[in-house]
C-alpha cells in the first residue's frame, strides 16, 4: 500500500441554519457524503448532533444552527478536496473538520 493511499479517519462538524426547511439540509449532508465520496474517501457515520441550538453570537445574522457530525475516512489529498467544498457551500454557517483518535 503506498502513502498515498493510507486513509486516516476524520471528524466533520458542520453547521447550517436551524430555519432551513428539511429537504434543503438532507440535500446539503447527501452534497457532502458525495463529495467525500468523490474524494476517494468512505463516510462511516453521519448524525445530525444537535438539532437547534442557539450559538453565542450571530453567524450571518443567524442565531440558531444544526449540528451535523460526520465521521469518515479519506487520504490526505481527499481532504483537502473536502476542505475546499466547505468553503464553496453557501448553506453551511461553519465546519470544522479533525483527524479523529
Amino acid at each position: 500500500m503506498e502513502k498515498s493511499e493510507f486513509l486516516k479517519t476524520y471528524e466533520l462538524v458542520m453547521v447550517l441554519d436551524a430555519h432551513l426547511p428539511g429537504p434543503d439540509k438532507d440535500a446539503v449532508f447527501k452534497d457532502m457524503t458525495d463529495t467525500i465520496t468523490k474524494a476517494g474517501g468512505k463516510v462511516t457515520d453521519q448524525k445530525v448532533w444537535i438539532e437547534k441550538q442557539k450559538m453565542a453570537f450571530p453567524i450571518k445574522k443567524i442565531q440558531d444552527g444544526t449540528y451535523h457530525l460526520t465521521h469518515f475516512q479519506a487520504s490526505g489529498a481527499g481532504v483537502q478536496n473536502v476542505r475546499a467544498a466547505l468553503r464553496l457551500k453557501e448553506k453551511i454557517l461553519r465546519s470544522l473538520l479533525l483527524i479523529a483518535k
